[in-house]
């Protein structure tokens, strides 16, 4: 795991995180909280980056090579390779190349933030 600025960082205890997983502050990956039901946690796999403020709560899996933008909650799996933004999150895009995947997440989260302001 890779903490870039690892502060506020909560990980729950039974969360499964794979190799060369990037996360930035203030991110939360956890169960789903409620009293009463059995905690259900995340399974982060291979090459995840999740970006500032990110949220990834409840038995969901985050696949290999995907990205959760900043902010984004995530409350459902996120496929290999998917960009994930949003609240709740959802599938921007789907990336052929690993590479772009910075380009993408950056593009992306501009798109929200113009469509929340207006």
């Amino acid at each position: 795991m890779n903490f870039p600025h690892p502060f506020c960082v909560v990980i729950g205890e039974a969360v499964k995180i794979g190799d060369h997983v990037k996360i930035f502050q203030q991110v939360t990956i956890g169960s789903h909280g409620r009293t009463g039901l059995d905690k259900q946690y995340p399974k982060i796999m291979d090459q995840v980056i999740l970006y500032a403020g990110a949220q990834v709560i409840g038995d969901l899996t985050v696949g290999k090579h995907a990205v959760v933008g900043a902010n984004a909650v995530v409350l459902e799996d996120v496929p290999d390779y998917g960009v994930a933004v949003g609240i709740p999150a959802r599938i921007a895009k789907i990336m052929t190349d690993p590479d772009c995947v910075d380009a993408a997440i950056a593009s992306e989260s501009d798109q929200v933030n113009q469509t929340t302001a207006t």
